[in-house]
């Protein structure tokens, strides 16, 4: 984003792992939901609406295709329905499956609530990358709070500043942190 009398933008993207057409898509679909926001259009999430594909000339071929937004907890939850066993995530030698993802991520979330975490409230997740990391995050969104990553190997004068900054209404960490 480029400040100025106007807002403007520039992209820049590697089109050895997505081509040019493909971004044309993205920064299409990106511009259209700002714009939504702009408009007042969209006041909430749920409500932006994601155009079709573009044509060669920008516009939408599919003239009123949108796809409403769905949370990363629903697209978890659609996999798990259909594939529990297909992987979810590989660190180092470590593996998950969907539905390992979601049970794990489920009992975080239920001591979460118990815990008086609800909507609106923030969670520092304090816990090395792993598989166990991303079930914590998944956790808190299931809990209706929101994450914000505390990475252990930041020193700890940075981690206590950030903790006093955001003022947590609880904060999630392992056996190793």
């Amino acid at each position: 984003v480029l400040p100025g009398e106007q807002i403007g933008r520039e992209w820049s993207w590697d089109s050895a792992r997505l081509p040019d057409a493909s971004f044309g898509i993205v920064a299409h679909a990106y511009e259209a939901m700002l714009a939504q926001l702009a408009r007042g259009t969209a006041t909430t999430l749920a409500a932006l609406r994601v155009p079709g594909r573009i044509g060669e000339e920008g516009a939408a071929m599919a003239p009123g295709a949108a796809h409403p937004y769905r949370s990363v907890v629903a697209r978890i939850d659609a996999v798990v329905r259909t594939r529990p066993d297909a992987l979810a995530i590989r660190c180092d030698d470590e593996e998950m499956t969907y539905g390992e993802l979601d049970a794990l991520a489920t009992r975080i979330a239920r001591r979460l609530v118990a815990s008086g975490v609800g909507c609106d409230m923030t969670v520092g997740v304090c816990i090395e990358r792993s598989p166990a990391l991303l079930a914590a995050l998944v956790g808190v969104l299931k809990a209706g709070g929101a994450y914000v990553p505390l990475d252990p190997s930041y020193p700890r004068e940075r981690l206590r500043d950030m903790c006093e900054d955001a003022r947590f209404s609880t904060i999630l960490t392992d056996a190793a942190t």
